[in-house]
C-alpha cells in the first residue's frame, strides 16, 4: 500500500514497483505515468491530478482505477480487462475508444463529453453513471448488472433505457 495523495509528488520515476496492494495518487500535481509499476495489486487512484492520457499505464490493476476530476481525453491505454469500477467523472473523455470490454465493477461517466454510448462496455458488473452526459439513447445488447443511474432531466435517456430493458435509477440534479 503506497499513499501519496495530497503530497508534493510531480513525477512517478523512482517510485518502488513492489506495490502489493493500492496506489494513491490524488489529489498531486502528477503529469505523466512514467515509472508506474507495471501492476497494481488493489486500487489505482489518480483522481484530482493532471494526468491528461494513460501512455505508461499498468498493464494489470485488480481494484478499482478512479480518475475523476482530471483533464484525461481518452481511455486509449487501459488495460484489456478491469475487475473493479472506473471512475471517470468529470473528465475531457468524449467517446469510449479504449475501454475494456468487461467491467467487474461499476463504470462512471457522469459530467463527461461522452454523447454517444454505443461502444459501451458489453459487461458492466455493476451500475453504469450517466448524470450530466449529452447522450439521448443507450443502446440495446448491453449487459449491465446493476442498471443505470442518470437524472431526472435527461428524459430521452431514460426513455431509451427502459425501452432496451435496463434498469433505471433517477437521481435529483444539483
Amino acid at each position: 500500500f503506497l499513499d501519496l495523495s495530497s503530497t508534493k509528488i510531480t513525477s512517478l520515476e523512482g517510485i518502488t514497483q513492489d506495490i502489493r496492494r493500492h496506489l494513491f495518487l490524488a489529489h498531486t500535481k502528477i503529469k505523466s505515468l512514467k515509472g508506474i509499476p507495471t501492476e497494481i495489486n488493489g486500487d489505482l487512484y489518480l483522481n484530482n491530478t493532471l494526468i491528461e492520457d494513460l501512455a505508461y499505464f499498468p498493464s494489470f490493476v485488480a481494484g478499482d482505477i478512479n480518475f475523476g476530476s482530471t483533464p484525461l481525453k481518452s481511455f486509449k491505454g487501459l488495460p484489456s480487462e478491469v475487475n473493479g469500477s472506473i471512475l471517470a467523472y468529470n473528465t475531457l473523455i468524449i467517446d469510449l475508444t479504449g475501454l475494456p470490454s468487461n467491467i467487474g465493477g461499476h463504470l462512471y461517466l457522469s459530467d463527461t463529453k461522452i454523447f454517444d454510448l454505443k461502444s459501451l462496455p458489453q459487461f458492466i458488473g455493476g451500475y453504469l453513471f450517466l448524470e450530466g452526459i449529452s447522450a439521448s439513447e443507450i443502446p440495446a445488447g448491453f449487459k449491465i448488472i446493476k442498471g443505470v443511474v442518470i437524472t431526472e432531466s435527461q428524459t430521452e435517456l431514460l426513455k431509451s433505457a427502459l425501452k432496451n430493458g435496463y434498469k433505471a435509477t433517477v437521481v435529483q440534479q444539483f
